[in-house]
């Protein structure tokens, strides 16, 4: 009975070690099982978050090529400044020639209009003083008819009267009866006397004609003097007519050419409005990189303080070298084509100055051909000021731009790098707690209570101290990566 009793009280010692035992391992069993549950969370949680970065860098090459497009179009529309500003010199310098040429044939006209203008004076003159000369012949010419028109009368008078005499004389002759010497030698003198009054009557008469012809003759002269003067005044009429009617078309093709200018001036300001726009755009974007930027910089630098802790890993330290070597020749990439950019955003901005330049400057010279002198030179001053101001936005905004895209490429370049040195740490940390503490055995823990087994790894009763704790880390990402996490 006492055997028995000892027996009973040994049993029921082992019975009360093994429900100890018993509860013990039950309490481990819910403590693999709570911790394996927290790993499974754990890696549910990595899971996400490694999701979540794939994400974000889908985001951020969805943005990238976004602002590749961007970036072309501002190209594009770069190359067709270019031209326009290109065509617009050419028809400036056009323009310039022709109005040069204008001026030229104005110049001309006006000097061909003012000997014109001189001969036709001289012609006038010499016109004028040759009809008082006219006037003056034909007055004498005149006054010669009345006295030869006296004479001729006095000559048939003086014909009549001789005539008269001679039938007085025969009348006495044959009267009388004298001698025949006598009446041959006064019929001699008075047929003589005769013939001298039929030639001097002849001479009259041919006189008279070429009076008549003289005087046809100027009629004709004076005619064609008055067609010549009629002709002369009709040319001037018409050259003044042509030179007015080409001087209003020269007005009115310059007119034309500066509407002309004024419209693509205009059409240059909204162009470079919605620049500008695009420009707020990018610096809108680029605050929005920079805030997500902080905290990615944030976020990383704690994992860098969890990394230097932890153990490194040969392998994956090599493809973490090789993949920032990677982003640095992006990151290089990156800035050789900002500098590309930025040259062609200088070229850009000297293109708008010139632009600016020739449009002020024709503005200025139809104000200055319309202004007094002190007019002129109140708009010269205001020119100059206006350039001055020009010049100085165009550096401005060629800075502004710059700065953007440098942080931009910057931004791209960071986000790249952290989200790769992101996924190599939590690859290595798996990898590294597998290689470290053992694969998952439950054979091991069925035998821990046997005598002569080995310890069981911390890994396989879960009771181990990690050396970095990382279960308490937040990443703040913000737009459209926005994810925080906090165990």
């Amino acid at each position: 009975m006492g055997t028995y009793t000892k027996l009973e009280g040994k049993m029921s010692a082992k019975i009360h070690e093994l429900q100890g035992q018993v509860a013990y391992y039950e309490g481990k069993f819910k403590e693999v099982d709570q911790l394996r549950r927290l790993d499974m969370n754990e890696h549910e949680h990595l899971r996400h978050r490694i999701q979540g970065l794939e994400d974000s860098r889908d985001d951020s090459r969805a943005t990238q090529l976004r602002l590749q497009q961007e970036i072309a179009t501002t190209r594009s529309a770069l190359i067709e400044q270019e031209a326009t500003v290109v065509q617009r010199d050419k028809t400036i310098a056009y323009l310039e020639s022709e109005n040069r040429h204008i001026m030229d044939n104005y110049h001309k006209r006006a000097e061909e209009y003012q000997a014109t203008s001189e001969a036709q004076r001289q012609q006038k003159e010499e016109l004028e003083s040759t009809i008082a000369l006219l006037e003056e012949a034909s007055r004498h010419h005149m006054q010669h008819d009345a006295e030869r028109d006296r004479v001729v009368e006095q000559l048939r008078i003086e014909l009549c009267a001789v005539q008269a005499a001679r039938d007085d004389c025969e009348a006495q002759l044959a009267a009388l009866g004298l001698d025949a010497q006598d009446s041959a030698q006064t019929v001699a003198r008075l047929t003589r006397e005769v013939a001298d009054a039929k030639a001097a009557t002849t001479l009259l008469r041919e006189s008279a004609d070429e009076e008549r012809r003289a005087w046809a003759q100027y009629e004709d002269e004076k005619e064609r003097l008055v067609v010549g003067t009629q002709n002369l005044l009709t040319r001037h009429d018409k050259l003044l007519d042509w030179s007015c009617r080409r001087l209003d078309r020269a007005r009115d093709l310059q007119l034309q050419q500066i509407v002309f200018l004024t419209w693509n001036g205009t059409t240059q300001r909204a162009k470079n409005a919605h620049m500008a726009l695009q420009l707020q755009r990018c610096e809108a974007a680029l605050s929005r990189f920079t805030h997500e930027l902080t905290a990615t910089r944030e976020s990383l630098g704690q994992l860098r303080k969890s990394v230097a802790e932890l153990s490194p890993s040969s392998t994956l330290s090599t493809a973490i070298v090789q993949a920032c070597h990677q982003a640095v020749l992006e990151r290089d990439v990156a800035y050789r084509y900002i500098d590309s950019l930025t040259l062609s955003n200088q070229e850009k901005s000297a293109q708008l100055h010139q632009l600016h330049t020739d449009l002020t400057l024709l503005r200025t010279k139809n104000e200055l051909d319309q202004c007094s002198g002190s007019d002129k030179r109140a708009l010269l001053q205001r020119d100059i000021e206006h350039l001055h101001n020009v010049v100085d936005g165009s550096k401005a905004a060629v800075r502004r731009q710059q700065m953007l895209v440098y942080r931009l490429c910057g931004a791209r370049a960071q986000a790249k790098a952290t989200l790769l040195a992101t996924v190599f740490f939590y690859t290595w940390r798996d990898v590294h707690q597998r290689r470290t503490l053992g694969g998952w055995c439950n054979e091991l823990l069925a035998n821990t209570g046997s005598p002569g087994t080995q310890r069981v790894p911390e890994w396989h009763l879960m009771d181990y101290t990690p050396r970095a704790t990382l279960r308490r880390l937040t990443l703040r990402f913000a737009g459209p990566f926005a994810t925080s996490t906090d165990e």
